[in-house]
């Protein structure tokens, strides 16, 4: 643990848990991370395994070069998902 870690509301809604291998996280939701990915390749990546079935998503920080204050298709990221999912 230790990483930087951003939050709204008291929720974690991006990380810089992978930071050392180039990459920041964000937590999506799957129609969110699949948005991304399509429009972003180069830039959103899905995270292996279960997390990122749920839409936790890598964004490789030398690639991103602004996009993230512009999200892919101008939605918003937050809130990221049903509160009722996460607790």
């Amino acid at each position: 643990m230790g990483a930087p870690d951003f939050r709204v509301g008291g929720r974690i809604f991006a990380t810089l848990a992978s930071q050392s291998q180039g990459y920041g996280n964000l937590m999506l939701t799957p129609e969110q991370q699949a948005a991304f990915v399509e429009e972003l390749p180069e830039v959103f990546v899905p995270i292996a395994g279960g997390w990122g079935k749920s839409g936790a998503t890598h964004i490789r920080l030398a690639a991103a070069n602004g996009c993230a204050r512009r999200p892919p298709g101008g939605k918003e990221i937050w809130p990221p998902m049903n509160a009722d999912k996460r607790g």
